[in-house]
């Protein structure tokens, strides 16, 4: 807005609620951690003891992240994996929200029935959580980035950071995120692109068409839900070119009703399909190029072939 340089405005939406309410808890619950544990510790046994009681344990997880601070390790911090191991064990029904700045190690995965990726929400965050977690909203996210099994992450060495002669030295290329795990044939915990709605669908036609990329898809659920569509490019082999085994060129996403029936287009233009090379600029690359339609960037549902 406009103001004098003398002065300055700052204009804000006031929250409805605090940031964690939007689930009305029982009075049992609240105290929960509130004993003489040392600061940082928690009550596992109280909360285990709790969850034993519920029809569903829900737990919230954080990691520490903010501007210049790294992270000392992608695992939970202050015992939250202890934690959630033992809520867990005492309840089968367990769901994990995890309110975290990017990727965590989830040693629990497979013991709990839910996990949910949270981010950093928010004033809203309360209302928002609790509508997916009662199933009002579908939880319509996908991953943009990729979780690992514990220590295959690649790591930064002294040469990347803090480098070597006041010089940062970075190698990997175009290999980051999904395309270093394909490189280096890993398999992620949970792949880029990756997420679930509360409906399921199926991928019944895919047709390309110039740029044009036509993907009909049917809820075959007794639920609405959203899907989110995604197209990858499988480039040729080009005699000393290094590429991604698949680049995502694009995506669409669609709300369905139950039984519902659509049709989505991806635009995939020259740019999908390119590469960047240091003297050329952008560049593609003559051959047979293969479109994966697909729900995630492993979860490939059928595939198309064109030439450019």
């Amino acid at each position: 807005m406009p103001s004098k340089s003398s002065s300055s405005a700052n204009v804000s939406a006031s929250p409805r609620s605090p940031r964690v309410e939007g689930i009305s808890l029982v009075d049992s619950l609240t105290g929960n951690f509130e004993s003489a544990e040392p600061a940082g510790d928690v009550d596992i046994e109280s909360a285990a003891d709790a969850a034993a009681e519920a029809d569903v344990a829900v737990v919230f997880a954080r990691d520490v992240a903010t501007e210049a601070l790294d992270r000392e390790s992608l695992a939970l911090p202050d015992r939250q994996d202890e934690l959630i191991e033992a809520v867990a064990e005492a309840n089968d029904r367990t769901v994990v929200v995890l309110n975290t700045s990017g990727p965590v190690e989830t040693p629990w995965r497979d013991a709990v029935a839910a996990i949910v990726e949270n981010w950093y929400p928010g004033q809203a965050h309360g209302e928002a959580i609790a509508a997916v977690l009662y199933g009002d909203r579908d939880p319509a996210g996908r991953l943009p980035v990729t979780f690992a099994s514990e220590g295959t992450y690649p790591t930064a060495d002294e040469q990347r950071f803090p480098g070597v002669d006041g010089n940062a030295h970075y190698e990997e290329g175009v290999f980051v995120g999904y395309r270093h795990f394909d490189a280096a044939d890993a398999e992620p915990t949970f792949p880029f692109g990756d997420g679930h709605s509360y409906a399921d669908f199926e991928y019944v036609e895919a047709t390309l068409a110039g740029d044009t990329l036509t993907v009909t898809v049917e809820n075959v659920a007794e639920r609405a839900g959203t899907e989110l569509v995604q197209a990858y490019v499988r480039p040729p082999t080009v005699a000393g070119v290094d590429r991604p085994e698949r680049e995502l060129g694009g995506f669409a996403a669609i709300d369905l009703d139950a039984g519902e029936r659509t049709t989505v287009t991806i635009d995939l233009d020259d740019r999908a399909f390119a590469r960047d090379d240091e003297g050329a600029g952008w560049t593609v690359d003559s051959g047979e190029y293969v479109i994966e339609v697909a729900r995630s960037s492993r979860d490939v549902r059928t595939e198309l072939t064109t030439e450019r």
